[in-house]
């Protein structure tokens, strides 16, 4: 796979959508991002699920998995280890918060390449540091991975040391939730 990135827009090859669509505009939509291991999508079912779920909580037209299947496999059939982002818009729309009456979703499918960190993460662990930007609470958008990734991009900056790989973030209570491109768990 060459350095580019490869992009799927309503299924077909393409880098651009409309300035008028409502996920550029308004940050209004969700995304997954699936591993490619050995030429499958890793965890396929629960991120597809996350992804219909995220779109029903925000009254986005469900997507279909079958299309949606197809696209994804469509770029990676020369991909061994890759990963695939899918981001799903509420589609084009007037100005204004108001959504449009008849909105047809967009679907932004990225192939990427497979990040090549060093073996020393796995067999050591990464250097981190608790980020001062503070996750908010809104109980409404709670666990759905939509687009607005703000407190993210506020919390990267905070730091340009190459050593430092992530920056874990905490909500408004103190309370650990997230690393600022990553899930963490713990393991006791």
């Amino acid at each position: 796979m060459s350095n580019a990135v490869q992009v799927l827009v309503n299924g077909k090859p393409n880098d651009c959508v409309p300035t008028s669509d409502r996920g550029l505009l308004y940050g209004d939509g969700v995304f997954e991002t699936i591993a490619v291991k050995n030429g499958q999508l890793h965890f396929w079912s629960e991120h597809v699920r996350r992804l219909q779920s995220g779109c029903e909580r925000l009254g986005i037209d469900p997507v279909d998995e079958t299309q949606l299947m197809g696209e994804c496999r469509s770029l990676i059939r020369q991909s061994q280890q890759a990963v695939i982002k899918v981001i799903i818009t509420r589609g084009s729309g007037g100005r204004g918060y108001r959504l449009p009456e008849q909105a047809r979703p967009t679907r932004i499918i990225q192939l990427h390449e497979w990040p090549d960190y060093p073996a020393s993460c796995t067999e050591r662990g990464i250097k981190t540091r608790i980020c001062r930007a503070r996750l908010g609470h809104n109980a409404s958008l709670a666990g759905i991975k939509h687009l607005n990734r703000l407190e993210q991009v506020l919390a990267r900056q905070e730091w340009n040391d190459p050593n430092i790989m992530e920056g874990l973030m905490l909500d408004s209570d103190g309370d650990l939730v997230e690393g600022t491109m990553s899930n963490v768990f713990m393991v006791k």
